[in-house]
């Protein structure tokens, strides 16, 4: 991560600055030229999905729409649970009651 923030840091994108009230911690922030070229990028993103949609038909573009809506949903609501193959795991390591 340091290696990273430090080439970022060099290209000019971003600034670190100690945390306020713990010097082990630190900010990092975008710069206005890091802003920019995150803004490129996104555009970017964008004009290359829109260009992937473009041979599906409205109505295929609309049910992709609702399935990564319902997607997105269950990701977020299921973000605090372990991810079943942890559950599992779980499961298997909890003593079963004795009767």
């Amino acid at each position: 991560m340091t290696g990273r923030l430090d080439r970022l840091e060099q290209a000019g994108l971003v600034i670190r600055s100690s945390g306020p009230g713990d010097r082990r911690s630190l900010l990092v922030t975008l710069t206005d030229h890091g802003r920019q070229v995150i803004d490129k990028a996104v555009d970017a993103g964008v004009r290359t999905q829109q260009l992937l949609l473009t041979d599906l038909s409205p109505g295929r573009r609309g049910q992709l729409n609702d399935l990564l809506r319902d997607l997105l949903a269950d990701v977020t609501r299921d973000a605090s649970r372990p991810p079943p193959s942890q559950a599992r795991a779980v499961e298997r390591a909890r003593p079963t009651a004795r009767r």
